[in-house]
């Protein structure tokens, strides 16, 4: 069975008190965002994960602690901190950011 999970983590310029006053302002607070998010990102098992409105500042610690053949990065362009960030699982490889080689199912 094929796994995958996507979660947008909601770019630290977005997050702001003002777009979501019912949230308390220390929830939306970056850093502590950041190691919560990484915390339990490093937890996920699937075997890609896509995230949305990931910036470098989250991309570049998952790429340090799972290695860089697992994590890609595609920033946006046109004036944009954030962009896609995939997190392969172990048996998946890339070649390049067009093609995604999948362990067969009896991997699995």
């Amino acid at each position: 069975m094929f796994r995958l999970l996507t979660w947008n983590v909601l770019a630290p310029s977005f997050a702001l008190s003002e777009r979501y006053p019912y949230i308390d302002p220390a929830h939306l607070d970056a850093p502590r965002r950041l190691a919560t998010q990484l915390d339990y990102l490093l937890t996920l098992v699937a075997d890609v994960i896509c995230l949305q409105e990931a910036t470098w500042d989250l991309v570049e610690p998952l790429t340090q602690a799972l290695g860089p053949e697992r994590v890609l990065w595609l920033p946006r362009r046109f004036r944009r901190s954030d962009g896609l960030a995939l997190i392969l699982g172990p048996g998946v490889t890339h070649s390049n950011y067009e093609e995604l080689t999948l362990p067969s199912s009896r991997d699995h």
